[in-house]
């Protein structure tokens, strides 16, 4: 499982944008993740290191 930190905006008001980190397998399955949570304008970046390390016990998004 990969972390991926994301920002996007929230479906029904254009102007909230929320960051966090989501855990999936690969980064179509954290697209479709953020999908179901009703987000768009979606943007992922892969986390490596210690970041994912510690990211990965307490995700925004499972």
């Amino acid at each position: 499982m990969e972390v991926y930190e994301y920002s996007a905006t929230v479906h029904d008001s254009e102007s909230i944008v929320e960051e966090g980190t989501v855990i999936a397998r690969d980064k179509l399955d954290a697209f479709d993740k953020m999908k179901r949570q009703n987000y768009t304008n979606i943007a992922l970046r892969r986390l490596s290191g210690w970041q994912a390390f510690i990211s990965r016990w307490t995700p925004d998004i499972q």
